[in-house]
């Protein structure tokens, strides 16, 4: 080998050597401006930074659950709002119908009404005339060859008074016997006191507060009395 001529093994170190020490892209080189490095999503065009992701995942979660609740209130409709108040008023009915059951066996010991009989007696003794027995079917809810079988029960009892209607000869008048109207009376006064124990037990609010509540209720249950 002649004096002036490197050998191979040193030129491949020298090489090496400078190749290690030579600045990357990979691992950032100074930015255009001289200040900082530009890393690998500068160079490479890389998706945003993670903070940005994150963002952008909250607002979207955000969204998403916005039109969940939107969806779930239309599905549901604004009738759901009243459920509690529903199960509220079951609970008065289901009472209501065990004071009134109560009542019969308590306070008429010896008639023994049914529930549909009952009725018929409350329904006669608000007016003095009584009434015809197609308005005692509509407002018992059946049918009005069964509700004059009702009334012939309870005339053959002595409760009831049926006689032709002097408006109308061909229609059939139902009025309660001075029996009839004992009996209705007593299981009212039974079934009042019962009730008055429930409304002065109603919880806090007052007398006052509470008949509010009461009369609102009543004049929506009219329509069925």
């Amino acid at each position: 080998m002649s004096p002036g001529t490197h050998s191979p093994s040193r030129a491949a170190r020298h090489a090496s050597t400078a190749a290690r020490g030579a600045p990357s892209a990979a691992h950032g080189v100074k930015a255009p401006g001289g200040t900082g490095t530009a890393g690998p999503s500068e160079s490479s065009g890389a998706p945003a930074e993670p903070a940005e992701a994150d963002a952008d995942a909250d607002s979207s979660a955000s969204a998403d659950g916005a039109r969940r609740g939107h969806a779930d209130e239309a599905h549901n409709g604004p009738g759901d709002v009243l459920s509690g108040s529903i199960g509220a008023l079951e609970r008065i009915v289901i009472g209501s119908v065990g004071i009134t059951t109560q009542a019969l066996a308590q306070a008429a010991p010896d008639v023994e009404l049914t529930f549909s009989q009952w009725r018929t007696l409350l329904i006669l003794g608000d007016s003095s005339s009584g009434h015809r027995v197609s308005e005692v079917a509509a407002r018992v809810g059946v049918t009005l060859p069964a509700t004059s079988r009702l009334l012939r029960r309870l005339e053959r009892r002595g409760l009831v008074a049926l006689t032709p209607d002097e408006a109308d000869r061909r229609a059939t008048r139902a009025t309660l016997t001075g029996h009839g109207a004992e009996v209705r009376d007593a299981i009212l006064a039974f079934r009042r006191a019962a009730l008055r124990d429930v409304a002065e037990h109603a919880g806090p609010g007052g007398a006052r507060v509470t008949g509010a509540a009461i009369d609102l209720l009543a004049a929506s249950f009219e329509r069925y009395a």
